[in-house]
């Protein structure tokens, strides 16, 4: 199975909107399932408190160039939750049309 970039959304590698390294990556549905469990647990420890955002913000406002790390790091709490859901999605489907 190969993973390319969904070019309607940034690249966050490259932090625009055009990636310069668009490349197709061969990786396997067992990784994908793997990356799939592990966005999921950093996701319910993301959500498992505000201390946890805050601790988060902490981190984003000492690599500086955030204006807003309390609303930076909620952005990224959501896209690692939606990219687990949306990892989850895309397995579910691939199985389906495997069976």
């Amino acid at each position: 199975m190969n993973v390319q970039p969904d070019t309607s959304t940034q690249c966050f590698c490259h932090d625009s909107l055009d990636c310069p390294d668009e490349a197709t990556t061969p990786i396997g549905l067992r990784e994908l399932a793997h990356l799939g469990e592990l966005l999921s647990v950093v996701d319910e420890f993301l959500r498992s408190g505000e201390d946890v955002a805050c601790l988060l913000a902490e981190c984003l406002a000492i690599r500086g160039g955030r204006p807003d790390p309390h609303g930076e790091a909620s952005l990224l709490i959501d896209r690692v939750g939606f990219a687990a859901a949306d990892l989850r999605h895309r397995l579910a489907t691939t199985a389906g049309r495997r069976r």
